[in-house]
């Protein structure tokens, strides 16, 4: 009697897992190592020692492992940055960290350009920078060339790139989508009720005729035509009218060329 019921369940059993199978995939039922990875789908999988996560495209992946033996867990994780937007910069400018009054060390504009390497290279910023100031002979608008993306230094170099300008034209007009506030160190002085910057400049990029004379005198009533350091509107580069004495101590743009 034994022998018979022995051959029936060896008959049976894998017409039972068949079927299983069948109806797993008629009603669409998956393990969890069949669990599907691709965009806009995760999968989890779980064990006894730890767990993992991974999302499709578009998403991150990031895994951590933990045994019931070791005494901590080990979690990576990798992001990829191009910028913000993605954007590619031509130019980068900042902020001098120092203050210099209107004669630039008795030198002509190629004098302020110094300045500018010099507080670029202790930034670890490297390249050609120029200073962003007419004179009586170059405008500034003749002495800068912006022919592409114009980037904050401290953002576009240092981290992913903000895009100030995307332009000459909105370079000179504005607005700008941020001040231009942080120098090559990506510091933001804080100039209290002064912020600012020589610049002899009109809101146009054309010189104001206001510049202690080419940058070469301090003396009283030398005047100079400066910008605001913490605006985004014409008024960062041109001070409508109102001048500074070219005795005291403000601050430059520089821009890479």
């Amino acid at each position: 009697m034994r022998g018979p019921a022995v051959i029936r369940v060896a008959v049976w059993l894998p017409l039972l897992v068949v079927a299983s199978t069948a109806c797993e995939k008629v009603l669409g039922i998956h393990t969890l190592d069949e669990l599907p990875v691709g965009a806009g789908g995760a999968a989890a999988q779980a064990s006894g020692s730890g767990t993992m996560a991974t999302s499709g495209a578009g998403g991150a992946t990031a895994s951590s492992a933990a045994s019931s033996g070791a005494t901590g867990a080990t979690a990576t994780s990798g992001t990829t940055s191009t910028g913000t937007g993605g954007v590619v910069c031509t130019h980068y400018v900042f902020l001098t960290n120092n203050t210099y009054a209107g004669d630039f060390n008795k030198a002509d504009p190629n004098g302020a350009d110094a300045l500018c390497t010099a507080e670029a290279k202790a930034g670890s910023l490297t390249g050609t920078w120029k200073a962003v100031i007419s004179d009586a002979t170059t405008p500034a608008n003749k002495r800068i060339t912006v022919t592409g993306n114009v980037c904050l230094a401290d953002d576009g170099i240092k981290k992913p790139s903000t895009t100030l300008v995307s332009d000459v034209n909105a370079w000179w007009l504005g607005p700008h989508k941020l001040p231009i506030d942080h120098t090559a160190g990506g510091t933001k002085p804080d100039d209290g009720v002064y912020p600012y910057v020589w610049t002899g400049t009109k809101f146009d990029g054309s010189a104001s005729g206001v510049d202690c004379s080419s940058w070469k005198i301090t003396t009283p009533p030398a005047a100079g035509t400066y910008g605001y350091h913490d605006k985004t509107a014409d008024y960062w580069l041109d001070s409508k009218g109102q001048i500074d004495g070219c005795q005291n101590n403000r601050r430059l743009y520089c821009i890479s060329q």
